[in-house]
Parts: C-alpha cells; sequence; structure tokens
C-alpha cells in the first residue's frame, strides 16, 4: 500500500509538471520539497528536453512501481491508473512534437541568463513516431474501448450514448473513461441549464461558430453563418431532434449536436417524474426559449444571463433533473469529468500517424478517425486524402468530439494557429440578438449579433510570470514577448 502511494505521488508530480509545461513553456524542475531555507533559492527554466525527459522518466518509473492497474470502483473514484498515466504520456508527446513546440524559431531567443535555449530550434519528424507510439500503448491495453450505442441503434439512443460517456463510471458502464475527475455536477448544471428550468441562466454560453462546427446528420461540413442567416428559415415537422419551427441551422445535424449544445427551441425534459410543474407539458418536457420574451430570455432573467442564444448540454448526466417551480435539482456527486478518455487517444494516434507517415498509412489512420465518427453515428471517410487534406479532418473532429473538455484551448496553441490576421483565437464571437424575439420563429432573434471580442497575439502561447517572482529568483527569465 506504501509502494502503491508513493507511486501515485510520483505520477502527480510528474502530472504538474506537465500541466505547467502546457501553460508556461520550458519551467523549472522542482524534485523534492523545499526548506524553510531554500524558498527564496534561486533556479533557472530547464529546456523543454529536459523537463519531457525528466516527466516522461518519472512517469514510466511510477507506473514500473506501484501505480495500480485497476481501481475499486466504489471507494477510489478518481485515482490514477498506470493507463492514466500511459495516455498522459500520449498527450504530452503529441504535443510536443506539434509546431509550437517542435523546431519553432519564433522562440530562438528565449534563453536562460546563461545563454542555453529554451525550445528546440530544429524540427524534429521522429517526435511524430514517439506520439504515435505512445497512443498505441494506450489504444492496445485491454482495459479501454469506445464506449458505443448497440447494433442498430436509433438515433436518440445515440445522443444518449455520447452524453454517458462522460458522465458514467465504472468498467462495466463505460469502458472509454480512462481518467475521470469526481465532481459534483449541481453547480455546472445549474450553469448550464436554461432558465426555464431551476438554473443560472444558461450563463455557460457558447459561440455560433463552435456550434456550426459541428457536422450534418450525413457526415458533411456545416454550410458557412451567413448562408444560414442570409434566407432564414424554419422546420415545418419534427426530427431527428428537433421539433417544428426549428430555425434550419439546427436541423438534421449529427447526434453530438444534440449531445453537446442547449439552442432555440430544443424539447428537453430535464423534470422531476410523475412531478406536475407549469413549466413542461404533459409529458414531462419544456422548451429551451432563449429568445427575448421567453422564460430562459434576457426580458425574464435577472443576474447573469446568456449571452449568446447557446449553452452547454454535454456532461450533464442522463438522469439529472430541475424543477424551477419547486426551486429544486438533482444533487448529484461524484460525475466524472474526463480529464483522458480513449477517445482523445485514438485522435492522438491518427494525428500522429498522419504527420508522420503521411500518405503511405492512410488506411490506419483513416481506422481511428472513423471509428470516432462511426461511433458517433456518421458515415466513414472513404477515398483518398492529402496529407493536408487529413490533417485538416482530423484537427475538425476533435473539435467536435472533445468539445469542452479542455482540450480545444491547448490544440489551437500546439498547431501554433491561434495567432495572426486568419488566428483561430483572433476574432469577434457571434451569437443571436438575446435583446430581441418574441417566439421561436421570430426573425429579429435569429440575427448575427456580435457577443465578444477576442484576441490572441504572439505573446499568448505562453502565460508570463509575475514580475515580483521574476525579481525574486533572478536566475528565472520571463515568457517571450513581455
Amino acid at each position: 500500500e506504501r509502494r502503491s502511494m508513493k507511486a501515485e505521488a510520483r505520477f502527480m508530480r510528474a502530472f504538474y509538471h506537465f500541466q505547467l509545461l502546457r501553460l508556461y513553456g520550458p519551467i523549472p524542475i522542482v524534485e523534492h520539497s523545499r526548506s524553510a531555507s531554500e524558498i527564496s533559492m534561486t533556479q533557472a527554466r530547464n529546456t523543454l528536453e529536459e523537463c519531457v525527459a525528466w516527466i516522461n522518466n518519472e512517469i514510466d518509473e511510477a507506473c514500473e512501481n506501484g501505480m495500480p492497474t485497476e481501481r475499486n470502483e466504489s471507494l477510489e473514484l478518481g485515482l490514477p491508473t498506470v493507463g492514466a498515466a500511459r495516455a498522459i504520456q500520449s498527450r504530452m508527446a503529441l504535443m510536443v512534437a506539434s509546431p509550437l513546440f517542435n523546431g519553432n524559431t519564433v522562440y530562438k531567443s528565449w534563453t536562460n541568463k546563461d545563454g542555453t535555449v529554451l525550445m528546440p530550434q530544429t524540427y524534429d519528424k521522429e517526435l511524430w513516431k514517439k506520439a504515435a507510439d505512445a497512443a498505441k500503448v494506450v489504444i492496445d491495453m485491454p482495459e479501454y474501448e469506445l464506449h458505443r450505442a448497440p447494433e442498430g441503434a436509433t438515433f436518440d439512443e445515440i445522443v444518449d450514448n455520447f452524453r454517458e460517456i462522460t458522465t458514467t463510471w465504472g468498467s462495466d458502464k463505460n469502458k472509454e473513461m480512462i481518467w475521470g475527475y469526481p465532481n459534483t455536477v449541481q453547480w455546472y448544471a445549474r450553469c448550464a441549464l436554461p432558465a426555464r428550468w431551476y438554473g443560472w441562466n444558461g450563463r455557460y454560453s457558447l459561440a455560433i461558430g463552435m456550434v456550426n462546427d459541428f457536422f450534418m446528420a450525413d457526415g458533411s461540413v456545416s454550410r458557412p453563418l451567413e448562408e444560414w442567416f442570409a434566407n432564414k428559415q424554419f422546420s415545418t415537422e419534427a426530427g431527428n431532434g428537433t421539433i417544428a419551427n426549428t430555425f434550419w441551422m439546427f436541423v438534421d445535424r449529427e447526434p453530438r449536436f444534440y449531445a453537446s449544445i442547449h439552442f432555440p427551441n430544443q424539447r428537453l425534459s430535464y423534470a422531476y417524474p410523475n412531478e406536475t410543474d407549469s413549466y413542461q407539458d404533459e409529458d414531462g418536457y419544456g422548451i429551451v426559449d432563449f429568445w427575448y420574451t421567453g422564460l430562459s430570455g434576457n426580458g425574464n432573467t435577472p443576474g447573469d444571463k446568456n449571452t449568446s442564444g447557446f449553452s452547454v448540454r454535454k456532461n450533464i448526466p442522463l438522469d439529472y433533473c430541475s424543477s424551477k417551480q419547486n426551486s429544486k435539482d438533482t444533487w448529484q456527486l461524484y460525475v466524472p469529468f474526463p480529464v483522458i478518455r480513449l477517445g482523445e487517444v485514438y485522435l492522438n494516434y491518427a494525428e500522429a500517424m498522419n504527420e508522420y507517415y503521411g500518405e503511405a498509412e492512410q488506411d490506419e489512420v483513416l481506422y481511428y478517425l472513423n471509428q470516432i465518427r462511426t461511433r458517433a453515428g456518421l458515415p466513414p471517410y472513404k477515398g483518398k486524402y492529402t496529407q493536408d487534406e487529413m490533417r485538416e479532418m482530423i484537427r475538425h473532429e476533435r473539435k467536435v468530439e472533445l468539445a469542452w473538455e479542455c482540450n480545444r484551448y491547448f490544440d489551437v496553441k500546439r498547431w501554433f494557429i491561434a495567432h495572426g490576421p486568419e488566428g483561430a483565437f483572433n476574432h469577434d464571437e457571434y451569437g443571436l440578438d438575446m435583446s430581441r424575439g418574441e417566439s421561436a420563429t421570430d426573425p429579429a432573434f435569429f440575427t448575427l449579433t456580435k457577443v465578444a471580442n477576442k484576441r490572441f497575439d504572439i505573446q499568448h502561447y505562453f502565460l508570463p510570470i509575475k514580475s515580483s517572482e521574476v525579481m525574486l529568483n533572478t536566475q528565472l527569465v520571463q515568457a517571450p514577448f513581455y
């Protein structure tokens, strides 16, 4: 037991170093607790290569010297395993192979006081091979498999299956979750739910550009936003995931769209069973009415408000219940928020294989990319693609599959595409006009409206350190461009 706890602590120390590495770039490695006399000691940043080698070695040592391969699912929720440790190695290997870290000459002048260059200045293609190998180690572990709906599942069952991936524990229920964080879902759900239910006004607002990145039901890429709004149309009958009078942008979307997003005129059941509630119909359903005069609209919701007309549905358990009329909701403890799951590792592998082998191993890349798509109820990709085309396909799939699991920010950064005139994070965000609208088909509500100014410049790839800390630790150099 003592051996196992030591291995866990060793892994967690390495994991926290990795978390800092993602945010700050090369960091000082701290291998032991400091005494009072050592608190103010100076220490320079280690190079990126040194940081990665040390973290990998610590994880290897933990895995080989006591880290459990499985956990007691009733007593040890959230504690890491060998699989979790290897999955984090996969994530780190992919990160350091990516353009931000791999031979990026923008950082050629980022040096310690002694002149040591902190970021590698020569591109190393072999890092992609290491990333592919690290992912395959996890893929080949028998403990994990993709969480799938039964053969012949209905559209609604596929939607529910995707919701289960990030909300259920247990090897008998969900073998995709490699490492989850036990989360009390009440606060999250209250902030995500529209105000029609017992919540805080759907304050977790979503940008419409991200909403539109989900695929159509046939697997095709959605049309541009301007086309949806140039000719405003509404459905005349119910469809998969929608009811009549729904804005056409939300109709005929893939299952992950309906599992992940609250959108206007969506019919949902979060009601307590067998309970009369004036906010629900006779079947216990209510409508997401974000337009201005709706119960969830800004004309009827005090305090924090939804700003875009969309809020998060992903990560809310299937059996979550809420009642605004009775001012209560489900208190659910220990719902897993995914730290890392097998779906991400499949995409890690596909990306690394594409970058290393290009078209030579395209069948292998497509196999793992299509496993993610077919599980989501989409047709597989077929045919031949260039390496560049495949790269964009994989990146698009990551954006949708891993939405709101704390991956997108780090993906865009490691790809080095966040900044510049066309930067992925360097543009304004849009939503619907929350100041107008009296019904589900009011054209005034369905008007593209700027909801946030976003700016991402070259200095934002790595977080700065407080100037007081840099002054105290005279060996610690500041982040670039600050």
